[in-house]
C-alpha cells in the first residue's frame, strides 16, 4: 500500500516473497481510497470538505426534535453561516 491521506491510497498484489511493482514505474493494481475534490469556497469554509460543511446543516423537521442545548441552534453560528459576522461577533 502507498498514498497520501489527502490524495489517495492504492496498493499493488505481491507475490509469496512479498514483490511488487515499482511505485516510481508501474501503475498500482487497484486504488483503495481516493479523495474527494475539494469543495467551491473551500478557503472561506477552513478548508472543510463538503461532509463537514454539512454536519451543522439543520433541517427543520429536525429542529423542533433538538434539545435547546444543541450547537446547531446557537444564533452566533447561525449568523456567522448566514454571512452576518456582526450579529455573529
Amino acid at each position: 500500500m502507498f498514498g497520501k491521506y489527502s490524495q489517495s491510497v492504492n496498493a499493488w498484489k505481491t507475490n509469496s516473497k512479498g514483490e511488487h511493482g515499482d511505485p516510481a514505474k508501474d501503475e498500482p493494481d487497484f486504488k483503495i481510497w481516493e479523495a474527494n475534490p475539494t469543495p467551491e469556497r473551500a478557503n472561506f469554509q477552513y478548508n472543510f470538505t463538503k461532509f463537514a460543511t454539512s454536519l451543522n446543516y439543520l433541517p427543520d423537521k429536525l429542529k423542533a426534535k433538538l434539545p435547546i442545548s444543541d450547537c446547531r441552534l446557537r444564533p452566533d453560528i447561525r449568523a456567522y453561516e448566514e454571512g452576518n459576522m456582526e450579529l455573529a461577533a
